[in-house]
């Protein structure tokens, strides 16, 4: 069986085998390289998270009517540190700001620290209040996903150091108060008296 497979090699041009075998291999790895990099060429989505996305100014948000725009164009990436925060009974807000501005982001997760620098995607919103003919309205932003939060260290910052202890003094002597009767809170008519 040896001898018979070494005398077909003999016999066999070994470079037009390995030739024919590279090019097959070669012009299939060709169709598929420019496949798949068409496909991930033409989509927005990241895959390896190598692309940055196009952050957006907080000074160039205006408010667009939905008509104008498509649900892919609603989407925003904004990036900047928090300012201020107002917590909600299930969800909250804080503002962000950049070089450009600042702007109200409304969100459903845990609200960042005063301090933290965030990267999000959002919805520009805007709620028109009209008043004496004239819109007064406020543009916000609805979070849809946070990206990166990087935390402000805090370990660094100055506290102030607060004295618990309570003296105590031997001529001083605290008592407890007693308390009041129900007849006490009753008008006269009605107090229970014999």
């Amino acid at each position: 069986m040896v001898s018979y497979s070494l005398a077909y090699l003999k016999t066999v041009n070994f470079t037009a085998l390995i030739m024919k075998v590279l090019n097959i291999r070669g012009v299939h790895g060709a169709i598929f390289s420019l496949l798949v990099g068409g496909l991930l060429g033409c989509t927005p989505v990241n895959y390896l998270g190598l692309a940055q996305p196009s952050i957006t100014p907080i000074g160039e948000l205006s408010p667009q009517s939905s008509t104008e725009r498509t649900s892919e164009e609603d989407i925003i990436y904004l990036e900047g540190k928090v300012v201020d925060s107002a917590p909600f009974m299930e969800s909250g807000s804080y503002q962000l700001e950049d070089q450009t501005g600042t702007v109200w982001v409304l969100t459903n997760g845990p609200l960042p620290q005063t301090g933290d620098r965030v990267q999000i995607t959002g919805k520009v919103t805007y709620q028109s209040i009209p008043i004496d003919g004239q819109d007064v309205g406020e543009l916000y932003i609805l979070e849809v996903e946070k990206l990166e939060a990087n935390m402000v260290d805090n370990s660094s910052v100055v506290k102030p150091v607060v004295d618990t202890e309570v003296e105590t003094s031997s001529d001083t002597e605290v008592k407890p108060t007693p308390k009041p009767e129900a007849n006490e809170f009753l008008l006269p008519h009605k107090r229970n008296t014999k």
